[in-house]
């Protein structure tokens, strides 16, 4: 019996794992069929979600899209800082001219923008790209893309508008005019300076080539300039070294001078009209002094030689042993001619402080002449004339220090 006990207790322990196999391979087998059986109720669940929120995936990778491109643009900002300086500048006045504003402005606006870019590719595809239609088409896109914000945009299409009107209405035309303002407007807000001057002197080049020279509409043309070439001047907006500023102010003193030659040569222009002209020029003049005033002496050129030829002489032996007196000539720097600067400069600036105070005898002049002028006008001129007499006073005091240096 003891015998038989332990024989049969290896079949015993293979009977017993043999059950326990099966057991689990039905089990198995219960759970598959259960999840077989539920698969088509979270099938249709899942597809009742995505039927209630069609967006809800597309938001989700959008939103994993800009958190992407906001990494990217914050390493690129970062690389690119020290560079771009300008590009942060628009990309600054831009988010303030969005941020001024509604959320429901914008929206608008941005619809209504891409209703128009539409309109322009089929005037584009209907008639051809210089068609005159497209020019009101583009002006009115350009002024969309101001009020949001985006000079840039505006500059561009506002520059295309402006050469389909020259290539339909000529190279100097009326027509071309409103293009040419809007422009101007979108470099003045990108601080764009060198192409903001360009485009001014081709506006004024228009306005001479259309209008009289006493024709109102020159005349306010040229007040512009003016206005423009002189807070070019006092703000150095193209980094001009002070001889080129110079050379810039005389060169706006004698526009001021021949519009004033073409003014009274005609009895058609206002008396108000041109005290505005004398009094651009006289700031003018008063820029070009205070910048001859505040160059140093040693920058003009004198009169006297730089330098003169001196003889020196000393006893040397010669050959023989005896002392003889030897010459020689040598330059040196000539005593006069620092003195000679110090006159140069100051008959340079008497010449522009006699400049400023014809000016001002000259509103004097306008104001209390007989002309019927407003009382907003006198005011005005009382005031143009103080703010240059105090201008005249300050730098009377400064150039006398100015010329120990």
């Amino acid at each position: 019996m003891q015998s038989r006990s332990s024989m049969n207790s290896p079949t015993t322990a293979i009977f017993s794992f043999v059950t326990a196999v099966i057991q689990i391979a039905v089990s198995r087998l219960l759970v598959l069929g259960l999840l077989l059986a539920m698969a088509p109720v979270v099938a249709q669940s899942d597809l009742d979600a995505a039927a209630t929120s069609p967006n809800t995936s597309a938001e989700t990778a959008g939103d994993n899209a800009v958190a992407g491109s906001s990494d990217q643009s914050n390493a690129e900002a970062n690389g690119e800082a020290g560079s771009d300086d300008g590009e942060a500048d628009a990309s600054q006045s831009s988010q303030n001219a969005n941020a001024q504003l509604s959320p429901e402005r914008v929206d608008l606006l941005t619809r209504e923008l891409a209703d128009r870019q539409a309109a322009i590719q089929e005037l584009q595809s209907d008639y051809g790209v210089y068609t005159p239609d497209l020019m009101e088409a583009y002006y009115d896109l350009g002024t969309l893309y101001l009020e949001l914000g985006e000079p840039e945009n505006a500059a561009r299409i506002f520059n295309d508008a402006l050469q389909i009107a020259r290539i339909n209405t000529g190279l100097y035309s009326e027509a071309q005019l409103p293009y040419m303002n809007a422009l101007l407007n979108s470099y003045a807000s990108m601080e764009q300076w060198q192409d903001l001057d360009d485009l001014h002197h081709l506006r004024l080049l228009t306005h001479d080539r259309l209008f009289e020279p006493d024709d109102d509409r020159y005349l306010t043309a040229a007040e512009q300039f003016g206005e423009w070439k002189l807070r070019l001047l006092r703000q150095n907006l193209l980094q001009q070294g002070r001889s080129r500023q110079i050379n810039a102010a005389e060169e706006l003193s004698e526009f001021y001078e021949r519009v004033l030659a073409q003014t009274d040569a005609s009895e058609d222009v206002s008396k108000t009209r041109v005290a505005a002209i004398v009094y651009g020029k006289t700031q003018s003049d008063l820029a070009l002094a205070e910048a001859i005033s505040n160059m140093p002496y040693t920058a003009f050129e004198g009169s006297a030689p730089r330098y003169v030829s001196q003889t020196r002489c000393r006893n040397v032996p010669n050959a023989q042993g005896q002392v003889v007196r030897e010459c020689y000539q040598v330059r040196v720097d000539n005593p006069r001619y620092r003195q000679s600067q110090r006159q140069a400069k100051r008959m340079a600036l008497s010449r522009y402080s006699v400049e400023i105070a014809d000016g001002i005898e000259r509103l004097r002049a306008i104001r209390d002449s007989q002309i019927e002028l407003s009382d907003a006008e006198r005011q005005w001129l009382d005031g143009q004339i103080s703010v240059l007499e105090t201008a005249t006073s300050e730098l009377q005091q400064n150039s006398r220090r100015s010329f120990l240096y």
